[in-house]
């Protein structure tokens, strides 16, 4: 039986849970001292693992500050992206139906427009696409809050 090796990034509330439920390893800033913005500090950690959980987000709704959403929910996971195709790692990105709060209820990828009316919602929807366009092999997963 072929065993795949997987490792979680963020241990925040989705990650911590994650691990507890799974036992799979873990990286994160505040144990390993990962900037998830520069991929060089955590490129080595991943480097033995076959699939990479993104559960890294800056996830302060309330916060109307664009660059501190931009940086780890956009700019993060584009260089995530990139690292993965790179070393051939399947990527699962796990992002929110946030992104369609305001919207029709029980609302879908093909209920547009999005209507989160903040940064959160919007670099959140914008790194969806982005792992859809762009990365080799993927799984974007839209949780509920």
């Amino acid at each position: 039986m072929l065993k795949v090796n997987k490792i979680i990034l963020g241990d925040g509330l989705l990650g911590s849970e994650l691990v507890t439920q799974t036992g799979w390893d873990c990286i994160s800033r505040k144990k390993d001292g990962i900037d998830f913005t520069n991929f060089s500090s955590y490129r080595n950690l991943i480097y033995d693992y076959d699939v990479v959980v993104n559960c890294i987000a800056y996830t302060n709704t309330y916060d109307t500050e664009r660059e501190k959403h931009w940086t780890t929910n956009y700019k993060g996971v584009a260089e995530l992206v990139q690292i993965c195709n790179i070393l051939n790692k399947k990527l699962i990105h796990i992002s929110t139906d946030y992104l369609y709060s305001n919207s029709e209820s029980n609302a879908s990828e093909e209920d547009v427009p999005v209507h989160c009316r903040n940064w959160y919602g919007y670099t959140k929807l914008l790194a969806d696409g982005y792992v859809q366009l762009e990365a080799n092999n993927y799984l974007v997963i839209r949780c509920t809050h």
